[in-house]
């Protein structure tokens, strides 16, 4: 179980490090919502 905990982890990183690199290539921005601010201002 912890490998598959620790290969999920592993795989958000590289999705985040590639859309990190897709951005900055395209000259974008990458946004975040959270709970405390919504994208939207509900």
């Amino acid at each position: 179980m912890m490998d598959r905990i620790q290969d999920l982890q592993k795989l958000i990183k590289l999705t985040g490090d590639r859309a990190k690199l897709d951005a900055k290539a395209n000259g974008t921005y990458i946004v975040y919502q959270t709970e405390f601010n919504s994208l939207y201002g509900d």
